[in-house]
């Protein structure tokens, strides 16, 4: 029978009273041994009086297979002793027994101390623990302080050493209350965890592996556009170049989507084109440029422009074509410019490719931006056969009051489409 009043404590380190000798009665006279690790060469026994409740039939000898000998000895404290002192490491596998030998009591008496116990920096472990056994009140309190601690919960050793099932629970309960960023590098971190716990080689495929359905939990589309392509440069190889253009085209939408542009009534404004070339001269000729960078004296909308056609095979004309990413940033800032737009693009031999931004561009008054084109995996291009105008214009006029500055060796755009801004 279990002691009247118990009073349970929970301490991180090991108990005072583990051996056998102190921790019993009397184990001469014990008419029961529990074994442990029977199937091992050094197995442990345990030697106890029959007091058990339950499923248990209680003759001779008889094997543990879901307890560790030393939580077993925390877990006979509760018929010999009136002052329990539980560990931390194995409260757990206690309040299994206690739940398995049906001592309704002991499992009440483990709740509140084990609750008061944990910290912000173990709260992951109380949580699993708390769904393993079936204890509500307990998963509600540990789910309440996950919600309130997200960003010291994620960082967390315990974090790293949740099971799969727990890792998604946990991402759900904080995706509102913590930066994504935390929360995209905790994801990482435990699937490198992962990868240890299973042998694995570290490297971008396992990583993905480990994590399986859990990468739709990690919220790249939240943060920025330079950390994102951070990852994807780290570790090449874990996100594919289609959920690189999806992800990236969702964090551009979003910024649209917050820009005052998605308020204005844009369609009763007049385009103004911009037109680089001069008429004079038709001449084509091979332009190597990758870039444009250019400048407008007033704010204004960028909504369309067109990428150069490749040089055509002189020799049988067959159509050439060739995938590449375009982007836009600015404005820039000690040489550094943000990304505006990403989206994959195939450019030909037959004509140029003409590009419609799916949200106009702010274009602010005497700040550099860059339209430009770059591989598939976000590098540099050297030498692309581009058929362009021999001349094209550094300055241009496109309305009264709206000036149009390009930058020398700039010359990948010969047009473009703006829009006066409503003030």
């Amino acid at each position: 029978m279990i002691s009247n009043n118990v009073e349970v404590f929970v301490q991180e380190n090991d108990l005072v009273h583990r051996s056998c000798g102190k921790l019993y009665l009397d184990t001469k006279t014990a008419d029961v041994t529990f074994i442990f690790g029977m199937d091992t060469d050094h197995p442990e026994y345990v030697p106890a009086h029959k007091m058990f409740y339950g499923s248990l039939i209680e003759v001779g000898d008889i094997p543990i297979v879901d307890s560790s000998a030393a939580a077993f000895r925390e877990f006979l404290q509760f018929f010999y002793k009136c002052e329990v002192r539980l560990t931390s490491q194995h409260i757990g596998e206690v309040i299994n027994l206690c739940k398995k030998y049906e001592l309704n009591e002991a499992v009440d008496a483990c709740k509140i101390p084990l609750q008061k116990s944990l910290t912000k920096h173990d709260m992951c472990w109380g949580y699993e623990v708390a769904v393993l056994l079936e204890l509500e009140n307990l998963q509600q309190f540990c789910e309440q302080k996950i919600r309130e601690n997200a960003q010291e919960v994620l960082t967390s050793d315990t974090f790293l050493e949740c099971n799969r099932v727990s890792v998604d629970n946990i991402l759900q309960l904080v995706e509102s209350n913590c930066n994504p960023l935390t929360v995209v590098e905790a994801c990482m971190e435990w699937a490198k965890a992962e990868n240890v716990r299973n042998n694995l080689d570290l490297n971008p495929l396992t990583l993905r592996g480990q994590l399986g359905n859990l990468f739709d939990r990690i919220p790249f589309t939240e943060i920025g556009m330079d950390e994102f392509f951070e990852y994807t440069a780290k570790y090449a190889g874990f996100v594919s170049d289609k959920e690189i253009e999806t992800i990236t085209q969702t964090i551009l939408e979003k910024k649209f989507r917050s820009s005052i542009c998605a308020t204005l009534p844009l369609s009763v404004l007049p385009k103004l084109d911009c037109d680089r070339r001069i008429r004079d001269d038709m001449e084509l000729y091979e332009a190597q440029k990758l870039f444009c960078s250019f400048e407008s004296n007033t704010n204004i909308l960028l909504r369309e422009f067109d990428l150069p056609q490749l040089c055509s095979n002189s020799v049988n004309n067959d159509i050439k074509t060739m995938e590449l990413i375009c982007t836009v940033n600015g404005p820039y800032n000690n040489l550094k410019g943000e990304l505006i737009f990403f989206k994959k693009v195939v450019l030909t031999s037959e004509a140029e490719t003409h590009i419609v931004l799916p949200q106009p561009v702010i274009i602010e008054a005497n700040k550099l931006y860059c339209i430009s084109v770059v591989g598939l995996k976000y590098q540099y291009i050297e030498d692309i056969p581009f058929l362009q105008r021999k001349k094209l214009k550094k300055i241009v006029e496109i309305d009264s009051d709206v000036r149009i500055k390009f930058y020398a060796g700039m010359e990948l755009l010969s047009h473009l489409v703006f829009q006066k801004m409503i003030a």
